[in-house]
């Protein structure tokens, strides 16, 4: 049975038909002077009543009567709390709220974000409730607090709960496996993922443990502190080449890159949850990191004493980024290009050599004054340029980057062998903006009115990434009279 707290033209406080017999009951709250109330939940065991509210969020003082009503934001950490309160003795719940208070998730509060999940997203009927169900934090809270009526409502929407999301997972990847001979690729090679470098720019500090690994963390693990924190369960790679600013961002060209060869981030982390030449992206649980285990760092370095260090010991790449540059730096870049040609296009040493010496003969200020002019402006870009070619090769990828446009790369034969790859795989192809973790992610467009239900789709590290930073929508009532109540 749900609750009824729709009536938007009553302002009565009176009691609201009694649901969830056994766990809790629910009533409205004096309306504000926007005439909005909200849900107040008397949650059995509990002597107060509770309305639950979204962090951060400012509450009407009418609304609040300090002996009646506790609020209780939706974080799972404030969760716990209120249920500890009930359950002082329970060692296991007081451990799993240390875990999460310092992001350290594993299998038990992983668990605790899922039944948080399916309590608000899944109906007594097991199946995706049309709104997110604020009633269902009172039945998730009821059930830490030791309610056994609780604890099986939310056990039966917690199978329900994997069982649909698991289910649109697989649909997903049948269908996309039926596409794999579809007559346009079905002549095309599938690429290898040796041959895929991925890239990911970045503005923080690289991360490395103690045996040298790049560890990536996302979006929403930097921001679990912000007063307006992104809910960005992914972690995004380019392939074989640097993103480039577009219609959906800028990206700041002083950012570090982080290069790994494509074979060496699936056997550590497992395949990426979708794939595009532009955005192939990886969906991390709360607190867990990407392991980039012998990846390259380009770094930008404005205090060099020369122009570029590959530093193939430490697989990092250094490059000089400043606002000006000498004409006797200018020409050293163009050198510095022709080498990196070279080392593709003659593969016998003495070849290599020997047009290197060619170049050595001619090479200076005079005869290079057209190329040195036209540097003027791009020597950063160059450089980052030749430094990304640098990491690719010790990586094991030798192709040289590519340059993307705003939807592909602008090699179509290199696109279409990851299309083919992503179809023999089932992964669905496409860019971060149109999936279904995006939608989840989304921080916008929120009606407390009616509350979207954003859990009936995508991947569950998305789905858990929400609620670890409480941004499932509270619901509010709307009381103010109707014009057509004269």
């Amino acid at each position: 049975m749900s609750i009824e707290i729709y009536n938007s033209n009553s302002q009565s406080t009176e009691k609201i038909q009694p649901a969830y017999e056994g766990i809790f009951q629910v009533t409205l709250s004096e309306p504000d002077e926007k005439f909005i109330a909200r849900p107040i939940f008397k949650i059995e065991g509990f002597k107060t009543g509770i309305i639950f509210i979204d962090p951060n969020e400012e509450v009407a003082t009418s609304q609040i009567n300090d002996k009646e009503i506790t609020l209780v934001d939706v974080r799972p950490a404030s969760i716990l709390k209120k249920a500890i309160e009930i359950q002082p003795d329970d060692t296991k719940m007081k451990e799993i709220l240390t875990n999460i208070e310092s992001q350290d998730y594993g299998d038990d509060e992983l668990l605790v974000l899922d039944q948080i999940s399916a309590s608000v997203a899944i109906d007594d009927y097991g199946q995706f409730s049309p709104e997110a169900q604020t009633e269902g934090f009172a039945l998730i809270l009821s059930a830490l607090s030791g309610n056994e009526i609780a604890r099986k409502k939310v056990d039966f929407r917690l199978n329900a709960y994997y069982k649909l999301t698991k289910d649109k997972i697989d649909t997903e990847r049948e269908e996309i496996l039926k596409d794999k001979n579809n007559e346009y690729y079905k002549d095309i090679e599938a690429l290898r993922w040796g041959d895929v470098a991925f890239v990911h720019s970045t503005k923080y500090d690289v991360d490395r443990n103690e045996k040298g690994v790049v560890i990536l963390r996302s979006h929403a693990h930097h921001s679990q502190n912000d007063e307006n924190p992104y809910p960005r369960a992914t972690l995004h790679f380019t392939t074989n080449a640097e993103v480039e600013s577009h219609l959906f961002g800028q990206w700041i060209k002083s950012n570090r890159l982080i290069v790994t060869r494509g074979q060496s981030i699936i056997d550590a982390n497992g395949l990426p949850a979708r794939m595009n030449t532009i955005d192939t992206y990886w969906s991390v649980n709360p607190g867990q990191p990407l392991l980039l285990e012998g990846a390259s760092v380009v770094e930008p370095k404005s205090d060099l004493d020369q122009l570029f260090i590959d530093d193939k010991e430490n697989n990092t790449v250094f490059y000089l980024d400043k606002q000006q540059y000498t004409d006797s730096e200018r020409l050293e870049i163009i050198r510095l290009q022709s080498i990196q040609l070279y080392e593709r296009i003659y593969q016998n040493p003495a070849d290599r050599e020997y047009e290197l010496e060619r170049l050595d003969s001619i090479l200076n200020l005079e005869n290079y004054a057209d190329k040195i002019e036209q540097l003027k402006g791009n020597e950063s870009a160059l450089l980052r340029k030749m430094a990304l070619d640098a990491a690719m090769k010790q990586q094991g990828v030798n192709t040289g980057p590519l340059r993307l446009e705003q939807w592909s790369t602008t090699d179509q034969s290199f696109d279409n062998s990851l299309i083919k790859l992503s179809l023999e795989l089932g992964i669905p192809y496409g860019i971060h903006a149109g999936s279904s973790e995006s939608m989840i992610e989304d921080r916008y467009g929120r009606n407390k009115l009616h509350p979207t239900n954003r859990f009936t789709g995508g991947r569950l590290e998305a789905q858990r990434t929400l609620v670890a930073l409480g941004l499932v929508d509270t619901k509010i009532v709307d009381t103010a009279p109707s014009d057509l109540d004269g």
